[in-house]
C-alpha cells in the first residue's frame, strides 16, 4: 500500500478482525455506485481504535487515509466524512483489489 492510500469517497463496508491470528480485513466499496472492492489486510494488528461517535454527522465514506511507518509496522489512519479516526496499528498493510 502506498504512504497515503487513496481511498477518498471509498465507503466502508466492513471490518472483519481475525483474533487468532491478529488479521484484520477492511472491506471498502469504491468507484461508480461503489461496485467495485479494494480490501485493505492489516497484519500483525496490536491495536485497533474505531470510534463511531459521528462528530460531523453520519456518513459511511472515507475522506481521508494515510500509512506511516512506525518502529514495529505501521499506524494507519482512516477519516471518516463522519469526523471519526480509525486508528489501526500494525506490521503489515496490503491492498487488494482495484
Amino acid at each position: 500500500m502506498n504512504p497515503r492510500p487513496d481511498l477518498h469517497d471509498a465507503v466502508l463496508e466492513s471490518f472483519t478482525f481475525y483474533w487468532e491470528t491478529g488479521t484484520l480485513l477492511i472491506k471498502f466499496g469504491i468507484g461508480v455506485d461503489d461496485t467495485d472492492v479494494v480490501v485493505v489486510e492489516c497484519g500483525g494488528v496490536e491495536r485497533i481504535s474505531c470510534p463511531r461517535l459521528l462528530p460531523w454527522g453520519p456518513s459511511d465514506f472515507v475522506n481521508s487515509s494515510k500509512q506511516e511507518p512506525r518502529q514495529n509496522g505501521y499506524l494507519l489512519t482512516i477519516e471518516m466524512q463522519s469526523g471519526d479516526l480509525i486508528e489501526i496499528f500494525c506490521g503489515t498493510v496490503i491492498r487488494k483489489g482495484q
